[in-house]
């Protein structure tokens, strides 16, 4: 991971970034992945090295593509 390249949630004027920005974002999906806002219990840091960590090494464990997807419909928070 680049320096200064995370993900960021913005959320009725909060800001978001790393894990919590996750958390929140999958929390509103319609399916299992609703369930990681328990993820919440783990304490920020430990949750962020566990983010730092798995977007260092996820190009190589998941392959990477040219272009994103994007979901057939976007939901609201």
């Amino acid at each position: 991971m680049q320096e200064n390249e995370t993900v960021i949630l913005i959320h009725q004027g909060k800001i978001y970034t790393k894990s919590t920005a996750v958390i929140y974002a999958v929390k509103n999906l319609d399916n299992i992945w609703r369930i990681a806002v328990i993820f919440k219990v783990i304490p920020k840091n430990l949750r962020d090295w566990l983010y730092d960590f798995i977007a260092r090494n996820r190009k190589r464990w998941f392959g990477s593509t040219n272009y994103c997807r994007l979901p057939d419909q976007i939901s609201n928070f």
